[in-house]
């Protein structure tokens, strides 16, 4: 049976916030939403504050998609950042913490496993929106 995108993406949401905890970061969010847009996950390690985009792949979407982290556009960067800035104002806790944006792609490969690739401070702030 085929699954959904929408499934798919969750699961690779989960495989992405597993992942983090692994490397040691601690989990504070996912799936948070904003006026602006969705992050998808949200995570600490030595009082940085993680805002993650997680972009999942199958085989063929990659060939057809390219890679997870292409996607992550100016737009996509804008939006991520303006949502960003909505948490941390309704999060005062958060007010000694530094901050960046990671991007975690998770591919599945043809056999069922998975492959799992972070990349560190992806982005900045976009078009002068400064947290």
């Amino acid at each position: 049976m085929k699954r959904c995108r929408k499934d798919f993406g969750t699961e690779g949401e989960n495989k992405a916030a597993d992942f983090l905890k692994q490397k040691g970061y601690e989990w504070v969010a996912q799936n948070v939403y904003t006026r602006f847009g969705e992050i998808d996950v949200i995570v600490s390690q030595n009082q940085t504050l993680v805002f993650v985009e997680v972009k999942t792949r199958t085989p063929a979407s990659a060939a057809r998609l390219g890679r997870g982290s292409q996607a992550v556009d100016k737009t996509k960067q804008t939006r991520i950042s303006r949502s960003a800035a909505v948490f941390l104002d309704e999060h005062p806790a958060f007010d000694d913490y530094t901050f960046r944006f990671d991007v975690v792609e998770v591919y599945q490969g043809v056999n069922g496993t998975w492959k799992i690739h972070h990349i560190e401070d992806a982005f900045d702030c976009v078009n002068g929106i400064y947290l």
